[in-house]
């Protein structure tokens, strides 16, 4: 009879088994990439333990250990897990890291969470839709990403945490800087037409070898033709080589990318390799996927030559793939922040974690915080280690990018190329008063004059505008194209990379939907609606080569925009219009009350919040017939 009964409980448990093989065959084919990478031979946390996922080769699946993450997806059969990862989540340690130390004493007390829960911080779909410019994804990723199991991301208690020490500074002075006087230091800062803050603040460098970089990093920028350091890498390189937080202020295509990237790889070099069950050391956020996958792209070279892996991770694309990609172990993770905070809660934290990162950056951090990014930010930036490296970099900094600095980096230097938020003076300025009806007809004449000289940016206000000006081009036989939120992924690329090769060289864009981009030789930029205040005029017209030109189009109907736009004409040093300085007269005249005040960013900066949300699609109290309106 004994014997019998072990019989039936075999029979049982195969049945069981196979049933429950059965159950989750239907979902094999939306899942089989990320089983391929964490699937079998892999156990992922049950909700009682705060072991890491542990390769094994051995695995017994009768003897009841938990299922792994294709089981985590399938929702329906963890109802009762599913309820008490709602309840409490966990943070999860690595024990085999060795940058964790006193793991026994840690082990011991892994029944306990290290910390408590944010109210709200969890990662919210508007968030997503932020980073992906509003366009509708149609991902079939994206509905599994709707699927998986998600927790809150969880307020680290650092304090029990015994992390391991790392080092940050591997920058030594040569000579011929050593010997620099004070007085020739302010010189040639001068030349470089850089400022910086702080204290102790290292001298520039004039050559790429005088900074410290290994010699395979030095081969490797001379074979992708970088001549000689830029004014902001000129400082900053050796600033951040030293192990200093860093604030970085300089327009698009000043060379920020390599600021940044080349002393993150000296740091990454110089630790331990990752083990399984590590996050990445080095993390980047920016704002918009674009920029996530051109900074991808701009390091490529660098870490193929050094053996080192690098995910980009954001919205609108593979969900999947980019968790076996994270499962997989990547030293550099490219990301931007609510795609980044999906990853951290996804299948209660086991896809990765970022008790790791020793060196953070920031990039474009005034228009990730402009775009509501900010909670999201500081979200990740408590999830890691407070002695970490940081690297904040921005076109502008307002008073909220400021205090954001002040909270998460420690006793940084201030780097800032030109005039703090000011127009490039070599840029030429021109401003034309057009009423509505007049634009079309002069902008016809400017392309037949600028086509076929080189690339041009058009910039209106409104997704709608976009399209109408299209069509109207192209009933001109203008060969162009367009950009903007709500355009899906594979034309956004494709748009992109027609630019960037020359295919076509007009592109109509929205503001919200050109950030991030850089584009080479681009010698015209027109303003066809007009800027709604002086950080957005200044972002356009900065997106010329040094010496290309913008040319702006403002009705008198607009006259309370001239004032920022004569402000950019004064900073830059450039002679103003007497029509546009009529305009901005006639804008003070009629300005009633001290709540209107153009200096002020009040008003201002809650209608450019505005429009940024209704370019997003967040505002659907907004009829489409107010599309058209500039506020």
């Amino acid at each position: 009879m004994e014997a019998l009964d072990m019989d039936l409980t075999r029979d049982e448990t195969r049945d069981n088994k196979r049933g429950r093989e059965k159950r989750d065959k239907g979902h094999e084919k939306e899942i089989d990439q990320i089983n391929c990478d964490v699937g079998y031979g892999m156990t992922t946390h049950s909700e009682n333990s705060s072991s890491p996922p542990v390769l094994h080769t051995d695995v017994d699946w009768d003897s009841g250990i938990e299922e792994t993450l294709g089981s985590y997806i399938n929702s329906t059969s963890l109802a009762e897990v599913g309820k008490l990862n709602n309840d409490l989540h966990y943070l999860t340690v690595d024990h085999k890291s060795p940058y964790l130390k006193n793991k026994d004493k840690l082990k011991k007390g892994l029944n306990r969470s290290f910390g408590r829960f944010i109210p709200g911080g969890d990662s919210h779909s508007y968030c997503g839709d932020l980073e992906n410019n509003g366009e509708i994804i149609e991902d079939e990723d994206d509905e599994l990403l709707k699927k998986v199991k998600k927790t809150k991301l969880s307020f680290i208690n650092h304090s029990k945490i015994d992390y391991k020490p790392f080092k940050k500074n591997f920058y030594i002075e040569v000579k011929e800087i050593s010997r620099m006087t004070p007085e020739e230091v302010f010189v040639y800062r001068k030349e470089l037409d850089l400022t910086t803050f702080g204290k102790n603040v290292p001298k520039p460098v004039k050559t790429w070898d005088q900074m410290g970089l290994t010699s395979i990093i030095l081969e490797t920028v001379k074979q992708l033709k970088y001549e000689k350091p830029t004014p902001i890498q000129a400082q900053g390189l050796p600033t951040i080589m030293s192990g200093r937080d860093c604030i970085g202020i300089g327009q698009t295509g000043s060379g920020k990318m390599l600021t940044f990237v080349l002393p993150m790889l000296r740091h990454i070099k110089d630790q331990l390799p990752l083990v399984a069950g590590d996050g990445p050391i080095g993390l980047i956020m920016a704002p918009t996927r674009e920029l996530v996958q051109q900074i991808h792209c701009g390091i490529e070279m660098f870490f193929k030559v050094l053996g080192l892996r690098c995910v980009p991770v954001y919205g609108g694309s593979n969900f999947a793939q980019q968790i076996s990609e994270l499962k997989k172990g990547a030293e550099i993770v490219v990301c931007t922040p609510s795609r980044m905070i999906d990853m951290l809660c996804t299948s209660s934290g086991d896809i990765t974690n970022l008790l790791r990162v020793t060196y953070l950056v920031i990039d474009e951090a005034d228009r990730m915080v402009d775009m509501g990014f900010e909670p999201q930010i500081r979200s990740i930036i408590q999830n890691t280690r407070p002695d970490k490296q940081t690297v904040l970099l921005c076109a502008t900094l307002p008073r909220e990018v400021e205090i954001l600095a002040r909270n998460s980096l420690h006793n940084p230097v201030e780097i800032q190329v030109g005039e703090r938020n000011v127009v490039n003076k070599d840029i030429l300025q021109l401003v034309e008063v057009r009423p509505e009806n007049e634009r079309f007809s002069r902008l016809l004449e400017i392309l037949g004059e600028w086509q076929k000289k080189g690339k041009i940016l058009i910039f209106v206000n409104s997704q709608e505008k976009c399209d109408a000006l299209l069509r109207d081009l192209l009933k001109h036989s203008y060969h162009c194209l367009s950009l903007y939120g709500a355009k899906n992924q594979m034309d956004r690329e494709s748009t992109i990379s027609d630019l960037e090769s020359g295919v076509c060289n007009v592109l109509i864009t929205t503001s919200v939907a050109a950030r991030g981009l850089d584009v080479n030789e681009l010698e015209l930029v027109i303003n066809y609606d007009v800027p709604i205040n002086y950080e957005v005029y200044v972002e356009h017209v900065g997106r010329t080569s040094q010496f290309g030109r913008a040319i702006t189009f403002i009705s008198k109907e607009d006259s309370r925009y001239a004032l920022h736009i004569v402000k950019a004409f004064e900073l830059s040093k450039q002679v103003v219009p007497d029509e546009l300085k009529a305009l901005a007269d006639s804008a003070k005249i009629n300005t009633v009350g001290p709540c209107f005040k153009f200096k002020e960013e009040g008003e201002l900066s809650r209608i450019a919040a505005k429009k940024t949300a209704k370019e997003y699609g967040f505002e659907d109290d907004i009829s489409s017939e107010d599309e058209d309106v500039v506020y």
